[in-house]
């Protein structure tokens, strides 16, 4: 009986200017495996452990040797592979989110890891490398959630040492939402107009938005896609089909959150000073509707202006989910909630009735600014909640009108 001949490797070692050199079957050349010879009995037993590493590789990456080199695709329009697959598995991944892990990856990861060679990579010194970085809890999950999507391909293509359950996410702190004080609410909306043009001067249009916001709990891109067809003063009301997301593209609101909305008295009037037209309640300076930076950096500029704490548009929604709230529990509700035809009857009548005023789903609506069942909604809130939802704006001086 023959004796098995030797085993055939994959891959051929050659000596070369002090160091191990490899070539894997398939290859036309040598490449480094960056170990010295020194001692040619041990060193050669690491090329091997290193020739028949690299052999296992997916052949595409055998080609990266450096964190950077491999990274350096990632994140960018039309050639991020993460990008690419997400958007074949149905994923709909909006670009803003793409960019925001190339600024991470530009901005804090390269710099740290890019030249460092893939198999020194660590999860101890990336580890300790996330905790001392001066930012906050929420930031530093942000880039480890940015490191995570390159090392889970980098162990897809079998070119990480480690396992991905030794790098643990940073912990994150919680800070709720701060939404204003009545205090504040009444320095920035004061129930003078002439007062509230003083406050906002030039950002007069961003202070309705921003009025309209707390007043009603509307999302930022629904703001943005106000139409005002969609305002219905007969009922004193307002309907939200639609939204503009981060990257501008058109869509439902958030979670198919359609739905009629009770606006207080004052807060219409307010709408009523601004230039009516066939499109957008607010547009924007170079696209047809506002730009959502836009929004932020006015609110921001008002409240170092007026000595007020950080604010953020959401906060204005939080604020209005607080207030309506203690209003509607005063208001005792629960009576006239019950009887909204298809509404969900339920004993916690105060949250279920904000639900439906901060965001619910409707189903199979097609002519959505005059569709029935919203204009139905509206009429039904302005008949048994007006009150309640003029009261918004009477912890201020003048009250709400």
């Amino acid at each position: 009986m023959m004796k098995p001949g030797p085993k055939s490797e994959p891959w051929s070692l050659k000596k070369r200017a002090g160091y191990w050199y490899v070539k894997f079957r398939g290859e036309s050349g040598y490449h480094t495996t960056n170990i010295e010879i020194a001692n040619e009995r041990v060193t050669r037993k690491l090329a091997e452990a290193y020739a028949n590493k690299r052999s296992s590789i997916v052949p595409a990456a055998l080609g990266y040797n450096t964190f950077g080199e491999y990274s350096l695709r990632y994140f960018k329009p039309g050639s991020c592979p993460w990008f690419a697959r997400q958007r074949s598995r149905g994923n709909m991944v909006q670009e803003h989110y793409r960019d925001a892990h190339r600024g991470r990856l530009e901005i804090h990861i390269l710099p740290q890891f890019g030249r460092v060679q893939l198999r020194e990579l660590s999860p101890v010194a990336m580890e300790d490398w996330l905790y001392s970085l001066a930012y906050s809890s929420q930031t530093k999950k942000h880039i480890y959630e940015t490191l995570m999507v390159i090392l889970r391909d980098l162990r897809r293509d079998r070119l990480l040492e480690f396992d991905l359950s030794d790098l643990q996410p940073p912990v994150v702190r919680h800070q709720e939402t701060r939404a204003p004080t009545e205090t504040e609410a009444a320095q920035l909306f004061p129930a003078d107009v002439g007062a509230f043009q003083s406050v906002w001067g030039g950002r007069y249009q961003i202070g309705v938005l921003c009025a309209l916001a707390y007043s009603t709990g509307m999302r930022s891109g629904e703001l943005r896609a106000l139409n005002w067809r969609a305002i219905h003063r007969e009922s004193r009301g307002l309907v939200v089909v639609e939204a503009i997301n981060r990257d501008n593209e058109h869509g439902s609101p958030k979670k198919g959150s359609v739905r009629a909305i009770p606006v207080p008295e004052w807060t219409l009037s307010l709408i009523d000073t601004l230039p009516a037209s066939v499109g957008y309640v607010f547009p924007g300076r170079t696209l047809s509707h506002l730009e959502i930076a836009s929004i932020g950096h006015a609110l921001t500029a008002i409240c170092e202006e007026q000595g007020i704490e950080h604010l953020t548009p959401h906060g204005l929604r939080h604020g209005y989910n607080t207030r309506m709230r203690q209003i509607l529990a005063a208001a005792g509700m629960e009576p006239y909630f019950d009887r909204v035809n298809g509404f969900k009857v339920s004993t916690e009548a105060t949250d279920a009735v904000l639900r439906h005023f901060t965001g619910h789903k409707t189903r199979d609506m097609t002519d959505l600014y005059d569709h029935p069942e919203l204009l139905k909604q509206l009429a039904f809130f302005d008949t048994h909640f007006r009150a309640p939802v003029d009261s918004f704006w009477n912890f201020r001086a003048g009250g709400g009108m």
